[in-house]
């Protein structure tokens, strides 16, 4: 009797359990324990000053956990995490120092909460990205609503950067990003990744895209699938969903990269690139704000209606200074 249960096992293991990770309906079945839900996996470097806006904001959009990596030597998060009391259950911070780590986080972070299954949807964006809704009326509030709509054989939603530059400011204001910069460019063919977890595998070749199983590719929210170059989308999907970059701020806190090096980029590669590097001028004309700017402040509107208790004196200071 052992004898047969043993086989049995053997050979439910070796044979019929891989066959069922194989069968699309049988695997359908196995993935719906993943927990209906979206998280965002995020690395930061001395951004201590942004992150109550973005997280704030990525909560008011319906994300229900952050996992916050810091590549800070010292551990800067910790303090900043004692002292919050907004949503503290729902982020959760990892010390990560080392040169030229993002990749890495990316990869530690989406195996981690699909060894969980805790969250249906990964998002692999940074601090200065803020995801925003497009359609005049809008037609989806909330991120899970709008990932719903996703292919169920696609591996993840790939969606479009809009940049917004120094627009003319040189110094840094104690004030939300999404306050300070309201005037962006037109949108970027780069893209960043809302993974699927069930089909995710591990980091892409970039901070843009990920691998998944099964052969899988992100698409757009047109349903276009992003396969050869999956860091770009040229079709520029971008009437339901972008992804604002704030991309330099301040011309000072531009060129404060250059000091102090980035999480994705180890120190001495930093220092060759000459953009973080050069005066004012000479970024302003390698970087010039586009004559074409759109006046457009739909972050910071949601981020004010969402707590206004928190944000809308920002608002009230600008109507008492003029």
């Amino acid at each position: 009797m052992v004898a047969c249960i043993l086989a049995w096992l053997l050979f439910f293991y070796t044979t019929l359990y891989p066959f069922c990770l194989r069968h699309e309906s049988v695997n359908y079945l196995l993935k719906q324990n993943f927990h209906r839900g979206a998280a965002i996996c995020t690395i930061q470097k001395d951004g201590v000053k942004y992150l109550d806006e973005w997280v704030d904001y990525n909560f008011a959009i319906g994300f229900e956990k952050i996992y916050i990596y810091d590549n800070s030597d010292n551990f800067e998060l910790r303090k900043w995490y004692e002292g919050r009391s907004r949503n503290a259950d729902q982020i959760d911070i990892k010390h990560f120092p080392g040169e030229a780590r993002q990749m890495e986080s990316i990869g530690d972070c989406g195996k981690a909460i699909k060894r969980e299954r805790s969250h249906s949807w990964i998002a692999f964006i940074d601090i200065d990205e803020f995801i925003v809704f497009k359609e005049s009326p809008k037609k989806y509030h909330n991120i899970m609503d709008l990932l719903d709509t996703v292919s169920p054989s696609a591996g993840g939603l790939a969606i479009n950067w809009e940049y917004f530059l120094f627009n003319n400011q040189t110094k840094y204001e104690p004030k939300p990003v999404t306050k300070r910069f309201q005037s962006r460019g037109n949108p970027d063919i780069h893209v960043k990744t809302i993974a699927r977890t069930s089909k995710f595998a591990s980091q892409g070749g970039t901070p843009h895209n990920v691998l998944y199983t099964d052969g899988a590719d992100s698409v757009d929210t047109s349903g276009n699938k992003l396969h050869k170059e999956p860091w770009f989308n040229p079709k520029l999907t971008t009437d339901i969903v972008v992804l604002q970059h704030f991309f330099t701020k301040s011309i000072e806190e531009f060129q404060l990269r250059c000091a102090r090096g980035r999480a994705d980029i180890a120190k001495q590669n930093v220092l060759t690139v000459p953009l973080y590097c050069m005066n004012k001028t000479e970024i302003m004309t390698q970087l010039p704000e586009a004559k074409d700017r759109v006046f457009d402040d739909s972050a910071w509107q949601l981020l004010k209606e969402s707590l206004p208790e928190v944000y809308a004196k920002y608002d009230d200071e600008d109507m008492i200074m003029h």
